[in-house]
């Protein structure tokens, strides 16, 4: 057969006109080169199944032995989920859930690639919440192995670790039920902790070794695990995320139990965090994953202490024994919250800015966020780092299907607590009044305008784009 005649045959086959023999190693090479060549033009990706029919042919791709497919599968499923529909069961995968889960089960044990590894860890976040409460089942199949990902010192995986962390505390908190909740709430405690002092030993040893240099090496030498990369940082950053995801299940006491530690503080490590730099300058996600976290955790001790109008640095050693830890977080988010360090873009600092006012006005000035957002069917008024924290969780792992998700995730509906929604297919519902000007009301604009491209990514891709105009 001639090389043309083969690159015929392999279109035909990857578009599912003809069943070819898939042991040709020859014929993998190139398929593997065409598949990734067009992926991100491929119409059929950006389209969700559109009946269960189609879920079947997804599933196929789950069982081939090529990784390239096995990630187009993944990847469709997920837009399956992510899509808007008509009602919750337009998203049934019944007579396909217990061989996609076998699939899942195997992919996750030894994903081939990082980027097989984070798909899976999405789709079952997905699967997760689509599922809904009381799934014990389906979680403990899930945990060990992903467990043995976050674990794992495969380097061809290390970015497999902060997504299967954040997958394992979401099916905990959906899925698990309140024991399993508490028990990876103490294993992502452990990791963060653990994390920041292997780095910490790290650093030491480093430096430790450098006595004879000169002083310009030692410098360089005794940088803290802050101020230069960390292999780990994105894993600390997602343990950060889960913690405070299954904080919210906790009572304030267990929380300021919890926070407190055995020994170390858990504001040690989010500190470290808080002040991470990366080699190119600020890290801005993994400040604001710490930030909120912090907020949460100052949240939490003012609703302990019932309001009484504690001062910030009265809130913090509530949380935390070492006056001089929680000084050092206090000045770090005024800090932030007015950097102009030009190490960074303009865009990103103005970005780090905003996160960090809204943060800086809680914490020290006692001042709590107001966000309004709306969604397809309810407008939901956010007054809260807890809520704040659970709606944007639900955002990453929903993506475009955010603002649809009331209408078609039962338990999505429940923890956001609303009780009706209304007949706005566009999330229009009333407005609770803001004043013009306010942090609230440009909050609002920006969650607004989000919402606004959520939709029109949403009409680009999948069926009818006059359900979501304004």
């Amino acid at each position: 057969m001639g090389k043309k005649s083969k690159i015929k045959a392999l279109q035909k086959k990857i578009g599912g006109e003809t069943a070819g023999d898939s042991s040709d190693e020859e014929l993998d090479d190139v398929s593997v080169t065409h598949t990734t060549d067009e992926r991100p033009t491929t119409p059929v990706r950006s389209k969700a199944p559109d009946s269960v029919s189609s879920v079947s042919e997804l599933v196929e791709k789950l069982t081939d032995k090529r990784f390239t497919t096995r990630e187009a599968g993944l990847d469709l499923l997920i837009k399956h989920f992510q899509s808007s529909r008509a009602n919750s069961d337009d998203l049934s995968i019944e007579g396909y859930q217990d061989t996609i889960l076998t699939h899942l089960q195997r992919i996750v044990r030894k994903p081939f690639s990082a980027k097989e590894g984070k798909l899976c860890a999405h789709l079952l976040s997905l699967i997760g919440l689509h599922l809904g409460p009381d799934e014990d089942e389906f979680f403990k199949n899930f945990e060990k192995p992903l467990r043995q990902l976050v674990d794992g010192t495969n380097p061809v995986l290390q970015d497999v670790r902060g997504p299967a962390l954040s997958c394992l505390a979401l099916l905990a908190y959906i899925c698990g039920g309140v024991d399993a909740g508490f028990k990876i709430w103490s294993y992502c405690e452990r990791i963060l902790k653990e994390e920041a002092l292997a780095v910490r030993e790290s650093d030491s040893e480093h430096s430790g070794s450098d006595d004879d240099s000169d002083d310009d090496e030692q410098s360089q030498s005794t940088q803290s695990s802050t101020e230069r990369p960390s292999s780990s940082v994105s894993l600390r950053s997602a343990a950060a995320e889960a913690w405070v995801l299954l904080a919210t299940l906790r009572t304030p006491e267990e929380v300021l139990t919890h926070s407190q530690g055995e020994g170390d503080s858990i504001l040690e490590p989010l500190l470290e965090l808080l002040q991470f730099h990366d080699g190119t300058g600020n890290n801005i996600e993994v400040k604001v994953t710490a930030g909120k976290a912090l907020a949460f955790l100052w949240e939490v001790a003012s609703e302990a202490e019932g309001g009484a109008g504690a001062s910030p640095t009265e809130l913090g050693t509530s949380l935390c024994s070492d006056p001089n830890t929680v000084q050092q977080i206090l000045e770090t988010i005024k800090q932030i919250s007015k950097d102009s360090s030009k190490r960074i873009s303009k865009k990103d600092r103005k970005e780090q800015r905003a996160e960090f006012r809204v943060i800086e006005d809680f914490v020290l000035k006692g001042e709590p966020p107001e966000e309004s957002l709306r969604m397809q069917g309810a407008v939901l008024e956010l007054n809260s780092f807890k809520e704040l924290h659970i709606v944007e969780t639900l955002r990453t792992v929903l993506g475009t299907g955010f603002h649809s998700a009331l209408r078609l995730y039962p338990v999505v509906k429940d923890v956001l607590g609303v009780e009706y929604l209304t007949d706005h297919m566009d999330g229009a519902g009333d407005d609770n009044k803001v004043n013009k000007g306010s942090s609230a009301d440009k909050t609002r604009s920006n969650y607004r305008k989000q919402d606004r491209k959520y939709r029109q990514m949403n009409a680009d891709t999948m069926y009818d784009a006059g359900d979501y105009e304004d």
